[in-house]
């Protein structure tokens, strides 16, 4: 598992473990050379103890040369030099053993000698005291000669004592060096692990904490800032950590999403909210030219946004629908001003204009039936009839419904018929111009009058050789 997946409590907690491990390896140097120490002032201490015991014995051995050359002046105390010999000699054979704890095996025969030595020259002191107690013990010279004797023996073991007391001296020299040596090899082991253990756990814990921690938050708090600025930058590092740092990137890296997001909406909108408007500016030109009677207007425009490309070829549609449908419906009323009546709404119309297809081809129709039957009718009129019925005709208004003045009967039956006919056809005209008004605000009611007398003052001209 990596370093950088691990949590920061769990980093923090590393690096305390961290010290701590450093402070135990401290400790147990400083342990170690406690006890290498101790060991060396216990082996001094204890030579030190030795050395006194030496001394001691030193001075053992002369206060009992002393006693010798007491005895030797009076003689009649040998019972109480004999009891006083034996006490120190006890005493100074007990200390051989002490003395022999920290002896080295060179030391050890010298302490043999000593002994020996020893046991040689309280057996001369015991002679002397001895002697002292008998009546020789009152010649002085018999004394001397005595003490001779126990001074000799008292040589050979101060000789022997010395020996080892400069051995002890050299042995004792010898730990207090190495004592100093271990209290100064303790001291730069201690200094130099301290050393060693704290620029390693002061390393490893600024290395873990900058590149763990530190790093990486401070890179996140330059993004933030960036993106404070308006700056989003391509990703975010650091997502694929498991620690908090990680989970600060990943928030981070929805806010950069959800602002990329955000800016191409705007964006989008954008482009939108000018293409919608320069959409409404052609609809407003083709609404104002319709308005104006020119239907030929049209959106050329591409627009990116199905929704606006697909209204506008609605808009298209819907003018080329209107345009298509006046447009017949001006032909067909261009035909009918030049009295032609077989001309028809073509092509396919939808809704209103469908409706109105079929009312102005029906009403063409009417009329072209209509007219045939005027025309039919008019074989049997005279001339003068048909100067009436012009003259009814451009009276229509006035009359039409009004009673047929008396003739004879064939001629007021045929006017009758010519009556019905002429009602007919007005009554056909005025559907046409009903319709064609309520659909088209250009046709009037003038232009429906002028087409009525243009028809029958043509129809006049026809019929007039006749």
């Amino acid at each position: 598992m990596s370093i950088a997946n691990l949590s920061i409590l769990k980093k923090v907690s590393l690096v305390v473990v961290l010290m701590g491990v450093a402070a135990a390896a401290i400790a147990a140097v400083g342990a170690s050379g406690l006890s290498s120490l101790g060991s060396a002032l216990k082996d001094t201490g204890a030579r030190e103890e030795v050395a006194r015991e030496a001394m001691d014995l030193r001075v053992d051995i002369i206060a009992i040369s002393r006693m010798t050359y007491q005895l030797a002046l009076a003689p009649e105390k040998a019972a109480d030099f004999a009891a006083e010999t034996d006490k120190r000699a006890a005493e100074m054979l007990e200390r051989l053993p002490k003395i022999a704890t920290t002896a080295s095996p060179a030391e050890a025969q010298i302490l043999d000698r000593t002994k020996q030595a020893l046991d040689a020259y309280f057996n001369q002191i015991r002679e002397m005291v001895a002697v002292a107690a008998t009546p020789a013990g009152q010649d002085l010279a018999v004394m001397k000669a005595e003490l001779a004797k126990a001074l000799e023996a008292q040589k050979t073991v101060t000789a022997v004592v010395k020996e080892y007391s400069t051995s002890s001296a050299e042995s004792l020299k010898g730990s207090r060096e190495n004592a100093l040596a271990a209290s100064g090899f303790t001291m730069l082991v201690q200094v130099v692990t301290a050393a060693v253990c704290i620029l390693a756990g002061v390393a490893i814990s600024f290395l873990l904490a900058r590149r763990g921690i530190v790093n990486p938050i401070r890179s996140l708090t330059a993004i933030m800032s960036e993106m404070a600025s308006g700056k989003l930058g391509s990703s975010i590092p650091g997502t694929e950590r498991k620690d908090e740092i990680g989970e600060m990137a990943r928030a981070l890296e929805v806010f950069r999403t959800n602002e990329e997001q955000m800016r191409a909406m705007e964006a989008q909108e954008a482009a939108l909210t000018a293409q919608s408007k320069d959409l409404q500016s052609s609809i407003s030109g083709i609404v104002a030219a319709a308005a104006a009677g020119d239907f030929s207007k049209r959106i050329g425009k591409t627009y990116d946004d199905a929704d606006l490309q697909r209204f506008a070829g609605s808009v298209n549609e819907l003018v080329e629908n209107v345009d298509r449908g006046i447009t017949e419906v001006r032909r067909v009323i261009a035909a009918l001003a030049d009295a032609d009546l077989t001309h028809d709404m073509q092509g396919q119309f939808q809704g209103a204009f469908a409706e109105l297809q079929g009312n102005v081809n029906q009403t063409m129709a009417v009329l072209r039936q209509t007219m045939q039957n005027i025309l039919n009718a008019a074989g049997t009129i005279t001339g003068n009839s048909i100067s009436k019925i012009s003259n009814t005709v451009l009276n229509v208004p006035q009359y039409a419904n009004s009673p047929a003045p008396p003739t004879k009967a064939s001629t007021g039956k045929t006017i009758s018929c010519i009556r019905g006919l002429v009602t007919t056809l007005l009554l056909n005209c005025s559907g046409v111009f009903w319709a064609i008004s309520n659909n088209s605000s250009f046709v009037s009611s003038i232009f429906a009058a002028s087409f009525i007398k243009r028809s029958f003052c043509l129809f006049n001209k026809k019929r007039s050789p006749s």
